[in-house]
């Protein structure tokens, strides 16, 4: 087995697409031989490592590719076999066959993968999983600021082993958040933490301190993976698909679930609690006059605090601390400040 093989695989699967729910089978080929203790993906969760790990396995080259779903994860796993070239060392000169990683969000952490399957010139084209929501290709040039680096698979002579060089400290990088660290990465975190419902009192401010570190914990309570407070890369895949929908995988833990929740009980909406914000989840809300009191009320002054628009005690009535946040967040919105929580202040709220 080899090279032909894998590639063989590659083609087969060439056009799956999450329409035809085609990425199930291979994250269910992901899962069915992933090591022992390690994460067992969802049906939701971004599948281009898995496309490698899964075509190696099934086109019987397992253990020459690194057998995981997360792509800092993979990098660590070239790196402990001595076949990992970054970007900017001498012997970067990607060629087919190699497993090539991806920096699209420039912060030194990669994350997308694909396998090399041609090279003309500068130009390389990249077989990948998870593009487009396809399995398909990319045309990409080869000094591409990109491209964070690449494994060297042993495909039984397919390819040639590079010069090995030093690591450099960007490739060592710490790959995961921590209490201490600070800027657009954690802004970034706060900010979909705010936007799923969890509690920031601070609201988004770069500074990675206790807040976040609850913030986080819980999220990751919620959607059932280790909870130990750090953004990797696991917590981090979980939350940029969690608010690219707007829902945690446990839907009845989150912000938007539990006011859909409370709006059927009592008696102002019957609708589905998936905790995702749309047309049905407007309609259910009610308007909350300077009277306003109960678990609804709550729900908002559990908002406005979470994203910086202070009400005081959560207390589920509409006071004066209450009505000075809910003035604060109308005026940033450029809506009316009267202490109403109207329509036009709830579709702000549930971001639509």
């Amino acid at each position: 087995m080899g090279w032909t093989e894998y590639e063989k695989k590659l083609k087969e699967w060439y056009g799956y697409s999450e329409a035809k729910n085609q990425d199930d089978i291979i994250i269910d080929i992901y899962n069915s031989q992933r090591p022992a203790g390690s994460y067992k993906m969802t049906r939701t969760d971004p599948w281009c490592h898995a496309a490698v790990s899964a075509a190696a396995y099934a086109s019987g080259n397992a253990g020459k590719v690194p057998n995981t779903c997360y792509c800092p994860t993979g990098i660590n796993i070239w790196k402990k076999w001595g076949k990992w070239v970054g970007r900017y060392t001498n012997a970067y000169n990607p060629q087919p066959g190699y497993i090539i990683y991806y920096d699209w969000n420039k912060d030194l952490i990669s994350d997308h993968v694909g396998t090399i399957i041609a090279r003309n010139g500068k130009i390389l084209t990249v077989r990948e999983g998870n593009r487009n929501d396809m399995l398909c290709d990319r045309q990409i040039n080869v000094d591409s600021p990109l491209i964070i680096g690449y494994g060297i698979p042993d495909w039984g002579g397919a390819t040639q082993t590079p010069v090995a060089t030093i690591p450099t400290h960007e490739e060592t990088k710490r790959t995961w958040l921590q209490i201490g660290d600070t800027g657009e990465e954690v802004k970034d975190v706060q900010t979909k933490l705010i936007a799923l419902g969890y509690s920031l009192p601070s609201g988004a401010d770069g500074k990675y301190g206790n807040e976040t570190f609850k913030a986080t914990e819980q999220f990751q309570h919620d959607v059932g993976i280790k909870e130990d407070g750090l953004v990797g890369e696991i917590t981090r895949s979980k939350l940029n698909n969690a608010y690219n929908t707007r829902s945690a995988a446990k839907a009845n833990n989150s912000w938007i679930a539990r006011l859909q929740a409370a709006c059927n009980a009592q008696g102002f909406s019957n609708q589905k609690v998936d905790g995702i914000a749309g047309p049905n989840t407007l309609a259910g809300c009610p308007t909350l006059g300077t009277a306003s009191r109960g678990s609804i009320t709550k729900l908002v002054q559990e908002k406005l605090n979470a994203m910086g628009y202070n009400c005081g005690a959560v207390d589920g009535k509409n006071g004066p601390n209450t009505q000075t946040g809910i003035n604060a967040f109308k005026k940033a919105k450029g809506l009316t400040a009267n202490g109403i929580v109207d329509k036009n202040m709830w579709k702000a709220l549930l971001g639509l």
